[in-house]
């Protein structure tokens, strides 16, 4: 049986309707979904802390606990081994939580500046030594809720922000049941910041949907979302090269938002250094339904709009729908929106829940054809 689920891909890529079946069931009938986090990764140490630390070497499902004095506890990778406060441990894997015998994990365990709950797994490679945080999805949720959403948006804006992150998590993991961690916690993901991102308005929206979900057939969608729109969101091929039914074109309030706007200058020496072309001209390349680039030109060659955004930095160039003007020494680029578009749009559910739209509204308007539904 595999480590974290019921079936093997080869039965998932086979059977992707009875695994939506199945998979409701099991998760209608559990009382809290967990997931793995990748906190930390690629590292030669880490230094825990807690009130009272306990670490278990057992890789079955029941964890045997040892007491670590001291609240700290010190991993290190060498010479092909995990070790504990200068100790080989003989093992690849740890486990290590916070809190009294019994109810481990109950109390946060802290890692650099984040202070997380549930448990850390640590596992050695020939990588170094990486960190996943196991801890409930509603858990999970509270940590991601205040970075994702600014934590004073309307209650009905973040009840919405809720219910596609948890989404959003639930479809990843499903997607990566056989593998060691589900998610990331940087923006490739979803961002979490542990306990230091909650407050009681991201606990109250978690716990007002405790469970919700959004589903198309019997499967979680991709819920994607993004900043700012810029008055119209992109479509999920366009975005994402996938043509999802519930990823279309929709009009958006969030045009005069102060997320909706940015300018930006690149140098002709910017660009050529960035592209490796001879010369540092930008032209305008292909563009998608919704007028936003799908292809740039630099020096004469074709890039991805993507790929543009990424070299010049995605917090600079906020999204791919701007205007192109040129001007002494390089050009002036005037943009809508902040980031991909696909999906819910996070100023404009902010407008739409201060108009009065309740956050089961807010996610119809955004991911029409996908219904909601409470799994646990």
């Amino acid at each position: 049986m595999p480590k974290n689920g019921l079936f093997s891909p080869s039965m998932r890529r086979a059977f992707p309707l009875l695994l939506g079946c199945l998979v409701f069931c099991v998760l209608s009938a559990r009382a809290e979904e967990t997931v793995r986090i990748a906190v930390q990764e690629k590292v030669w140490a880490l230094a825990l802390h807690g009130e009272k630390l306990w670490y278990s070497t057992t890789e079955g499902e029941e964890p045997t606990w040892q007491e670590l004095g001291g609240g700290v506890a010190h991993l290190s990778w060498k010479q092909g081994k995990l070790w504990l406060n200068s100790k080989p441990t003989g093992v690849s894997t740890l486990l290590l939580g916070a809190g009294k015998q019994g109810g481990v994990g109950a109390q946060p365990i802290g890692l650099g500046g984040l202070a997380l709950r549930g448990q850390l797994e640590v596992y050695a490679s020939n990588q170094g030594l990486a960190a996943i945080n196991i801890l409930p999805l509603e858990d999970y949720l509270m940590g991601v809720l205040g970075k994702e959403m600014p934590k004073s948006f309307p209650m009905e804006a973040l009840k919405a922000q809720a219910v596609a992150a948890r989404t959003y998590a639930l479809q990843k993991k499903l997607q990566r049941l056989d593998e060691k961690q589900h998610l990331g916690a940087s923006v490739l993901h979803q961002v979490y910041g542990g306990l230091a991102a909650e407050d009681a308005r991201t606990h109250e929206a978690v716990a007002q949907t405790r469970g919700q979900v959004l589903l198309y057939g019997m499967e979680p969608i991709e819920a994607y979302f993004h900043a700012s729109c810029g008055g119209l969101t992109e479509t999920g091929k366009e975005a994402l090269t996938r043509d999802l039914p519930y990823l279309r074109a929709q009009k958006c309030p969030c045009r005069d938002t102060k997320a909706a706007r940015w300018q930006a200058r690149v140098s002709e020496t910017e660009l050529k250094k960035l592209f490796g072309v001879a010369k540092g001209q930008l032209e305008q390349g292909v563009l998608t339904s919704t007028g936003r680039y799908k292809t740039l030109r630099v020096g004469g060659q074709s890039f991805a709009a993507a790929e543009f955004r990424r070299r010049l930095g995605t917090t600079r160039i906020r999204s791919l729908k701007f205007h192109i003007r040129q001007e002494k020494g390089g050009y002036a680029l005037e943009g809508e929106g902040y980031g991909h578009g696909a999906g819910l749009c996070q100023w404009g559910a902010k407008r739409l829940a201060e108009g009065g739209k309740t956050y089961i509204e807010i996610l119809k308007h955004y991911y029409g054809g996908s219904r909601l539904m409470t799994l646990y």
